[in-house]
């Protein structure tokens, strides 16, 4: 199941993306990683951000330094103001060469989850900084 994406241009699966597998959230891309010495070869990585629990809220910041350099392209995870991944470079890079990304927000989910579910998407931020994409004011469940 997946919440967001770094989507690259094109066609494929995104260099990075926060989904929830085994009932874990984790942060991972790869599998569309076009690269000219590995044209058709996959690279794909993840690490666990933590569980994920029914019914309740998370406030995530996750940093990207994108390239696709793997030295240079790292990403930093903060879940409920505690970091939760620092400094991790995936061994596809976080941007596939010569490719742009964009981020993509939605749910995606295998056809073959049978039962019901909803995610809420709240106060999307864009920035910089820390400083310019958070912290929230309020809670959003309880104002």
């Amino acid at each position: 199941q997946t919440l967001v994406q770094w989507k690259n241009d094109g066609e494929g699966s995104p260099p990075l993306s926060l989904s929830i597998e085994g009932g874990e959230f984790a942060i991972g891309g790869g599998w569309g990683w076009p690269g000219t010495d590995r044209p058709t070869d996959p690279m794909p990585d993840s690490r666990s951000v933590g569980p994920a629990q029914l019914g309740t809220w998370d406030d995530w910041v996750i940093r990207v330094n994108f390239s696709a350099d793997t030295a240079r392209g790292s990403t930093s995870v903060w879940r409920n103001g505690e970091n939760v991944l620092c400094d991790w470079h995936p061994r596809g890079g976080t941007l596939y060469p010569d490719r742009s990304s964009y981020l993509k927000i939605g749910y995606y989910r295998s056809p073959a989850i049978g039962r019901p579910s909803t995610v809420y998407f709240d106060d999307v931020r864009v920035g910089a900084t820390l400083a310019g994409v958070g912290p929230l004011e309020e809670d959003p469940l309880t104002g």
